[in-house]
């Protein structure tokens, strides 16, 4: 599978606000209702498959043909910036390098004595967006990943894969929820040695929800991800 793997910048879910001017609109200016305005913005952001609703809007709020060409614009600044996004499967990728990684073994006894025995590998992968225009924090998630395997303690070789699970932990804002939907982990070689590496692709669906402070709409952004790594079968 494709993939652009890149130095753990966000994939998150990619919460882009939608900042409207809070002015009064020209009389002159044409007026379009907010369904067609948000429409439209739905339509960019759906190139690069997020999914939005939109709840709370005002029925005061005057929208213009003007506003929605600003905007426009200003969305497809922001989408362009994306730099991990894969056409192919149409996900965000994130890819956690082995030092960013931390481990816990199952087995209370120590692994040398017997074999086999378990242990189970853990990475924090952090997704998150800021706006290119003033780089403020819209939104953020860390998704912990958590992958138990059975080791050869004699020959120091992975036996097998037990399962695989995927998690917010700690870091949320503005999350909503996090779905694993699948997940490929397998045993390989690295550096010569036989059966010394896993690799996995988690894949899951992120959703959050962001206030427009001056609109008071909300947002609600659903987006498709996939958290790569690798471990090592003697990594502490």
């Amino acid at each position: 599978m494709k993939k652009k793997l890149i130095t753990l910048f966000m994939a998150f879910t990619v919460c882009l606000t939608i900042s409207l001017p809070a002015y009064a609109a020209d009389m002159q200016e044409n007026t379009i209702s907010a369904e067609k305005f948000y429409a439209e913005i739905a339509k960019e952001y759906e190139k690069y498959n997020i999914r939005i609703e939109v709840e709370n809007i005002d029925p005061t709020f005057v929208y213009t043909e003007k506003m929605l060409e600003e905007e426009v614009v200003r969305v497809r600044a922001e989408l362009a910036s994306i730099e991990n996004f894969d056409e192919m499967t149409g996900r965000f990728v994130s890819y956690n390098t082995e030092t960013e990684s931390i481990t816990g073994t199952l087995n209370e006894a120590n692994p040398a004595s017997v074999m086999p025995y378990d242990k189970t590998f853990k990475s924090i992968h952090r997704i998150e967006n800021r706006s290119v225009n003033n780089g403020l924090l819209y939104g953020a998630a860390e998704i912990q990943v958590s992958i138990n395997t059975t080791i050869d303690a004699q020959y120091d070789r992975f036996m097998s894969v037990n399962n695989c699970t995927s998690r917010q932990y700690q870091l949320g804002i503005n999350f909503e929820s996090w779905t694993q939907t699948d997940y490929d982990v397998k045993i390989a070689d690295y550096n010569g040695e036989q059966d010394t590496a896993i690799e996995y692709d988690v894949y899951g669906t992120l959703i959050v929800k962001y206030t427009e402070p001056t609109t008071g709409v909300a947002i609600t952004y659903t987006t498709d991800h996939t958290l790569s790594g690798r471990f090592f079968v003697n990594q502490r």
